[in-house]
């Protein structure tokens, strides 16, 4: 595999079909550049930036798109954007309902698990869910203990953390 054309850290990583989307990050600067590498052409190439610059974010995939909540650009975001391979765009969607930086999202049957993360509060241990369909926002059930940069799953029905 070749290698990406931008160096970045703390960014986001989704695979759609043949390709895999590296997303923003930090390089030096916080970066909204998206670079897509299709396993095809063993290639790298550079598709359309998200609208905002974002790092310590968390991206998934959802209804065939490419969904990224939160992060940190100056300030902690709550905004969520979506890209559109069929596009080459990214759309704006409704933000979560709290700040969070270092949070995990996990994607299920078109719906997207917002947990964790850290905000002006400090690290958190509340969840919100997000219905692709209605586009609408609910807080669910707390996470036992706070988190911030942790890795979580989705695996037979529940969600891993």
């Amino acid at each position: 595999m070749r290698y990406m054309t931008t160096k970045r850290e703390d960014f986001g990583l989704v695979s759609n079909d043949s390709k895999l989307y590296a997303i923003g990050g930090y390089n030096g600067q916080i970066t909204n550049s998206v670079e897509a590498y299709d396993i095809k052409t063993n290639t790298w190439k550079l598709v359309s930036s998200m609208n905002l610059l974002r790092y310590k974010f968390d991206a998934v995939l959802a209804n065939n798109h490419i969904y990224v909540c939160g992060g940190y650009n100056g300030e902690i975001l709550k905004s969520c954007e979506y890209y559109s391979d069929i596009s080459n765009k990214w759309y704006f969607t409704k933000p979560m309902t709290i700040e969070r930086d270092s949070l995990a999202l996990v994607s299920h049957d078109g719906l997207i698990y917002a947990m964790g993360g850290y905000n002006e509060n400090g690290y958190l241990n509340s969840m919100e869910m997000f219905d692709t369909t209605t586009v609408h926002w609910t807080f669910k059930a707390n996470m036992t203990s706070t988190r911030g940069n942790f890795g979580s799953a989705s695996f037979m029905g529940k969600i891993y953390i």
